[in-house]
């Protein structure tokens, strides 16, 4: 099974997941616009709210779907991956998602992104030096976008040409690109 499937399979276990007529291409018959397929990083707590969140419209859900389906471009370092892994089984996440098998939705995740070397990015996020390796991905990975749901990253706003959105504005971005 392809990434892009295992994604989508572990969506329809959890949500019922109906792909959405406007992302994909699948959907519209062709591959998407290049603006459409900038670099992103996920932060991990895009991927929690993703499992932990029962409406598959949520904006973390579409936005996985959509790189499922190739409409955006996912980059992960090998710290990140681990990130997501730990953070599948933090204990609120199993509470909301005990159904799910979260280390194959996580591998789901990181089988779409294009695995990158992580560039520095120390000390960028003083408040919680822990999330460094998301900027380290991003910079390493040369990514347009980090999505996030984390306000110590968010606040940041951009870093060294990368901007740091919420996953609905992140959604609204492609939708402008997209014309």
């Amino acid at each position: 099974m392809t990434g892009s499937n295992a994604i989508l399979v572990a969506f329809r276990s959890r949500f019922g997941w109906v792909r959405n007529p406007k992302v994909g291409r699948e959907a519209c018959g062709r591959r998407p616009p290049s603006a459409l397929r900038a670099r992103t990083v996920l932060d991990s707590s895009v991927l929690v709210a993703a499992l932990v969140t029962p409406s598959p419209a949520s904006a973390s859900s579409i936005i996985l779907a959509a790189a499922a389906a190739g409409a955006v471009r996912l980059v992960v370092s090998d710290a990140l991956e681990e990130e997501y892994r730990r953070a599948v089984e933090f204990r609120q996440v199993i509470r909301y998602s005990a159904k799910v098998n979260r280390q194959a939705f996580a591998s789901a995740v990181v089988a779409v992104a294009d695995r990158i070397l992580a560039g520095e990015a120390t000390g960028l996020v003083t408040r919680d030096p822990a999330d460094d390796m998301v900027l380290a991905a991003a910079i390493g990975g040369r990514a347009d976008w980090v999505v996030s749901l984390d306000r110590r990253l968010i606040d940041l706003a951009k870093v060294e040409g990368v901007r740091i959105l919420r996953p609905g504005e992140f959604l609204v971005e492609l939708r402008r690109r997209a014309g």
